[in-house]
């Protein structure tokens, strides 16, 4: 394939359109395929692969190494995805009337022929689709990939950026699943077909592009920024909610039975904190987790020095037991991963293979009935008192932070052992197991002993990897680190040596501005972002580093210009929000419009996503505080599970209606208002405006004092 893509990239660069053709036809099944599993809907999916090939074809000049063409197309097609999200999510399409008065009887009968075949076809559509939603969202993608685009799995694993046998391992498991189901779905995806006439549209369509020329400059790698990309950039930045959080990964319509997460767990602040926090830095572990303990081998256990405990008899049993259930899971572990070549995503997938007894995942000082202890960990599929900190969504980057932090990364926790000096009961990588959290989510300097011990630590491993992309956000941290350490001097030769070794993508100029950006160099910060604009003008983040940089430098009028061109929703304050009805958990019916008069706030949220758990108490407090005042909230729910999302609400004592809404649906509330990730918060004034979609904690409570002080006009 690599061979037959140079060859064909490089006549298409030479104005042979065949060649295009051929590129087309090779890939066009692929395309669609992403675009259907992403958009939900076959035949916009066919729009959205003309409009990416279109892309293509105008920017292949940027292409500088034919063999990378498969992910270069996979981001192409994501962001195409991204584009179609954000024009038309607001909208609900409707079907265009007919007039029959004006068609004969002949062109009738054809008509209803071709819509019962539409039908038929939409209606074994929306089977396949029902039938996939029961997978995990990575296994969804690799059926649809594998038998719609006629993909194999080392095309697939090209065309994904993952290891092939991470994609035998999803498509085993999904196979697994859908046992009964999988000849229908074969045969279903086999019988879908593009329209005939796709390949020609796009080649007719090439005529009106002018391709790009290629650049003289430093030959640009393709850096796949898709969606994990995305929020590496913005962790890497680390900019405040009001600007950047908006860019997290968005919410996507089609999960039901993963969870899906934004990998920031809390707000992120541009400000670097004199304590570097490196919780969020989270991602893909690399070779995985070794072997278990032997034998004959009596497992090492770290315990955090000067730390104090005072425990009962029956706390110290219980300990012992729990770390002894923590090296059976590691064992368990370890023989999934032989087989598969990947780790389990949920701790309940060793049952009953791997773990024959259940007992094994419950922890005697549980006493909330099998959960994780935080919220975020809860295992979708059976009672688990662990916590699993090695879901798809957090490997990216794990095998980075390893080899940086070494074995103090945690693989699964106890939590249930708390008191004022002992919190956490962690099984590392190695098998090992170590006490408290006091490790790696703490500061650099507190994991490596001093300040000094850290700034070594990160030199070495600059030093090691001064040019790669997986280690750039150690820059910003090093600066930190010596502007602690009162070495000035050594920031200015860091941040030179950054600039001749960066690669001129996105990436790097965040990099570089974040570096900037923490010893107040704010006029050098803006002609980075000028030229990130240059080599990325099209680029997501742009208005929003512009916007930034413009608030630190004063300009208040161009900071707010540019916060309204990276905000989407921003053009929608101050106008009608749309309406809606539905059914509520308890069986009665709520409508939008009933509200009017009233300020209400419309709280999208799910309970597999912590940051929306984490706001519920302080939601809890403004509710009380004013719902007699002409307050009310309304959630909306993008959970699957009713019996546990019942069970939830009962539990906290939620006490506002509650939605049960599905995302992937063109008329469901979540659709309506295009919410681009969760938590997101709606705050609606009495006359059914949108006053801010960033309600959020102490500016919520402020909003909401200044909405009830204006009285309704009808």
């Amino acid at each position: 394939m690599r061979n037959d893509n140079a060859e064909l990239i490089q006549r298409i660069l030479d104005g042979d359109e065949a060649a295009f053709a051929c590129l087309v036809k090779k890939y066009q099944k692929r395309v669609h395929a992403l675009a259907w599993r992403k958009i939900g809907d076959f035949h916009i999916a066919e729009d959205i692969t003309q409009e990416t090939f279109l892309q293509v074809y105008r920017d292949l000049a940027t292409l500088r190494e034919p063999d990378r063409f498969p992910g270069w197309l996979y981001v192409v097609t994501n962001h195409r995805c991204i584009a179609w999200f954000r024009k038309n999510r607001l909208h609900v399409r409707l079907m265009e009337g007919i007039n029959m008065a004006v068609k004969g009887e002949a062109t009738y009968s054809r008509y209803v022929a071709d819509e019962q075949a539409k039908t038929a076809t939409e209606s074994q559509q929306k089977v396949v689709k029902q039938l996939l939603a029961k997978l995990q969202e990575s296994e969804r993608t690799v059926m649809t990939l594998y038998y719609f685009g006629e993909m194999t799995c080392e095309e697939i694993s090209k065309f994904l950026g993952v290891s092939v046998n991470t994609i035998k391992s999803r498509l085993s498991r999904a196979r697994q699943r859908l046992k009964k189901e999988e000849p229908i779905i074969r045969e279903a995806l086999d019988s879908f077909q593009l329209s005939a006439n796709l390949t020609e549209n796009i080649v007719r369509e090439i005529a009106h592009i002018k391709p790009v020329t290629p650049s003289r400059g430093k030959p640009l790698v393709p850096w796949a920024i898709a969606t994990s990309t995305a929020i590496l950039v913005v962790m890497m930045l680390g900019v405040s909610n009001q600007y950047l959080a908006r860019f997290q990964r968005p919410y996507s319509f089609d999960t039901t039975s993963e969870m899906t997460v934004e990998l920031i767990e809390a707000p992120i602040v541009i400000d670097l904190p004199s304590k570097p926090d490196v919780r969020n830095q989270v991602g893909r572990s690399g070779k995985g987790i070794g072997a278990g303990p032997k034998d004959s081998e009596t497992p090492t256990v770290a315990q955090p020095t000067n730390q104090t405990r005072t425990l009962t008899q029956e706390q110290q049993k219980n300990i012992e037991i729990c770390r002894q259930n923590l090296l059976v899971i590691s064992e368990a572990i370890h023989a999934y991963q032989k087989e598969y070549g990947d780790l389990p995503e949920w701790l309940s997938d060793l049952h009953p293979q791997y773990l024959p007894d259940a007992n094994i995942l419950i922890c005697l000082a549980d006493t909330n009935g099998g959960k994780a202890g935080y919220p975020l960990n809860v295992d979708p599929k059976m009672s688990v008192s662990y916590g699993y900190e090695f879901h798809p969504e957090y490997r990216t980057y794990k095998s980075r932070q390893r080899l940086v932090y070494g074995d103090d990364m945690p693989l699964v926790r106890c939590r249930h052992h708390a008191n004022d000096d002992f919190q956490c009961l962690n099984l590392s990588f190695s098998s090992k197991i170590y006490e408290s959290t006091n490790v790696w989510e703490s500061a650099l300097q507190d994991m490596y002993g001093s300040r000094e011990a850290a700034v070594t630590a990160l030199e070495e491993t600059l030093k090691k990897h001064p040019d790669d992309v997986d280690f750039y956000e150690l820059y910003p941290l090093l600066v930190s680190l010596y502007i602690e350490v009162g070495n000035e001097s050594a920031v200015d030769a860091l941040i030179e040596r950054f600039k001749s070794v960066m690669k001129p993508n996105i990436v790097g100029y965040i990099t570089l501005c974040d570096m900037l950006n923490a010893i107040g160099r704010y006029e050098d910060m803006l002609a980075v972002v000028k030229s990130a604009e240059h080599q990325n003008p099209d680029n997501i983040f742009i208005p929003t580093l512009f916007a930034y940089t413009y608030q630190k430098l004063d300009n208040t009028e161009l900071a707010e210009s540019y916060e309204r061109n990276a905000d989407p929703l921003h053009e929608l304050i101050g106008k009608p929000v749309p309406n809606f009805s539905a059914i509520d958990l308890n069986g009665d019916s709520i409508a939008l419009h009933d509200y009017r008069g009233k300020v209400i706030l419309l709280n999208f949220w799910a309970m597999w996503y912590s940051p929306g758990l984490r706001e519920m108490p302080y939601l809890k407090k403004v509710y009380d505080t004013h719902k007699d005042e002409g307050f009310d909230i309304i959630g909306i729910s993008l959970d699957y599970d009713e019996p546990k999302l019942r069970d939830y609400i009962q539990e906290n004592d939620i006490p506002w209606r509650q939605i049960l809404d599905n995302g992937t649906v063109k008329n469901s509330i979540a659709w309506q208002y295009a919410i681009p990730s969760i938590p997101a918060t709606f705050l609606i004034d009495r006359e059914g405006k949108l006053i801010t979609h960033e309600a959020r904690e102490m500016d919520l409570e402020k909003f909401v004092v200044e909405a009830l002080k204006s009285k309704s006009k009808d």
